[in-house]
């Protein structure tokens, strides 16, 4: 069995979508996630390049505010892989990333702790 590519629900495997609604959703959704790539990317060399500034200066704060901006990035941010996507479906791969992005967030605060 498939699943609906937005929703995750099971559906037959000659179909993509287990409604109409889902269909109309799903490419409103990635009309309005094309935008946002370019700010995710952003975020995460920000991200990269902070670690790499607190590995260099060796302030271990700077690591873990970096990581946090990494999670916060991906909290406002969840963009998922198409891979990800075609496994879980759309919602629930926003949902997995987004609970990626809180584990980030921890794993930052844990580290300027």
């Amino acid at each position: 069995m498939n699943k609906c590519l937005y929703c995750g629900k099971k559906i037959e495997k000659n179909i993509t979508y287990c409604s109409d609604e889902c269909k109309t959703e799903y490419e409103k959704s990635v009309r309005r996630d094309e935008g946002k790539a370019r700010l995710f990317a952003v975020g995460i060399a920000a991200g990269v390049f902070l670690i790499l500034a607190g590995v260099f200066v060796a302030w271990t704060p700077l690591i873990g505010a970096a990581i946090g901006l990494m999670g916060l990035t991906v909290i406002g941010l969840p963009l998922a892989t198409p891979e990800t996507i075609g496994w879980l479906g759309y919602r629930p791969a926003r949902r997995l990333a987004r609970a990626l992005g809180v584990l980030l967030v921890l794993v930052g605060i844990w580290i300027c702790l």
